[in-house]
């Protein structure tokens, strides 16, 4: 029954496959995600895969599921979408370091997977069943807020102008570098680190000595009678980035106002 079971997830990994290769991913943490099903997907825990101790590649993957696990514990650990899977991503992460061990010290290059202690297997299957139903709970709700701002201006119809004319008001939901918002640097893992310290009322405040600033833009399909939905982001990128983040969470409401200071090099053209 065990083996009947582990095989099932195995295939139900597999189909999976073509579902997660046609999400946009909005922001850095999803991206792992997708490495952690491609790694599932691709054979690594296939119960019917001899595990060959000459196979190097199968080792290293093996080693990065488990980097990769450890990761997203510490990164979705304030996440209380993914709250249900923290243990399960911890359990699974120190299950899999056993069958590695034992992997590494196996001198039988015929044995398989399912060869294994069941009570092993099944701990491991549960784990995975888990992750990978709040992996794809999680990856639905990024979906769904992705998808209205992924074309057009229509949720920027409500949008109040700004009094000062040097300066604009953007919603959080607008903070998504796959569609709208362009960024002139990539996101630094240090100064991440010290924006998710921060809170959110510090986060969206205006800070006049260290402002965010940018310019707004239109993209192709706008409705001119609206602000344009292309943000040109300055400097403030990983208060944004934790922003959208906390969004995503439903921590925060998309339609929370930030203001941003109008970059001076984009005010010389208007």
């Amino acid at each position: 029954l065990d083996k009947v079971i582990f095989t099932s997830i195995y295939t139900f990994l597999l189909s999976l496959t073509i579902n997660t290769k046609t999400l946009k991913m909005p922001y850095e943490i999803e991206r792992v995600y997708q490495d952690v099903l491609k790694n599932l997907n691709d054979g690594l825990l296939d119960p019917a895969v001899p595990l060959n101790v000459n196979d190097r590649k199968r080792r290293a993957n093996l080693r990065i599921l488990i980097t990769t696990l450890e990761f997203l514990r510490k990164e979705e650990s304030d996440n209380p979408l993914f709250s249900d899977a923290m243990h399960g991503i911890s359990d699974l992460a120190d299950l899999l370091k056993n069958l590695l061990r034992i992997y590494d010290n196996y001198k039988n290059e015929g044995l398989r997977l399912r060869d294994f202690d069941q009570k092993i297997l099944k701990e491991i299957n549960s784990k995975i069943v888990l992750i990978i139903r709040l992996i794809f709970a999680w990856l639905e709700n990024i979906r769904q807020k992705s998808e209205e701002v992924a074309a057009g201006n229509s949720h920027l119809k409500d949008l109040k102008l700004h009094p000062k004319n040097t300066r604009f008001y953007t919603k959080v939901k607008e903070f998504n570098p796959d569609y709208t918002e362009e960024m002139v640097h990539p996101i630094n893992e240090h100064q991440k680190a010290i924006q998710r310290k921060r809170t959110t009322e510090e986060l969206v405040r205006l800070d006049v000595k260290d402002p965010i600033t940018g310019a707004r833009n239109y993209r192709k399909g706008d409705d001119y009678s609206y602000p344009g939905s292309k943000l040109i982001v300055s400097q403030g990128h990983h208060r944004l980035y934790e922003l959208y983040r906390r969004f995503l969470q439903e921590r925060l409401n998309g339609n929370t106002l930030v203001e941003f200071i109008i970059d001076e090099k984009y005010l010389k053209k208007r």
